[in-house]
């Protein structure tokens, strides 16, 4: 992974290390475990970001966070 943290594909560890500390700070485990959000949907959203090209931490966060306060509504 680059210093910039950018994603260059799931096959990376320092990617999938990238991705959880997105989840972690967005607390995503505990919307998990109150029913709130599916693995799923977290899935499916993280991948949609991805192929349209959101491939630095900030992008990625604020995509989910976009995400993530839609569903909260």
């Amino acid at each position: 992974m680059t210093s910039s943290s950018t994603i260059r594909g799931l096959s990376y560890s320092d990617d999938v290390k990238l991705l959880q500390g997105i989840y972690e700070e967005l607390h995503v485990e505990e919307r998990i475990n109150d029913g709130n959000l599916t693995v799923n949907e977290l899935v499916w959203t993280t991948m949609i970001l991805l192929s349209e090209g959101a491939l630095t931490r900030s992008e990625i966060q604020k995509g989910l966070s976009k995400f993530l306060a839609e569903r909260s509504h």
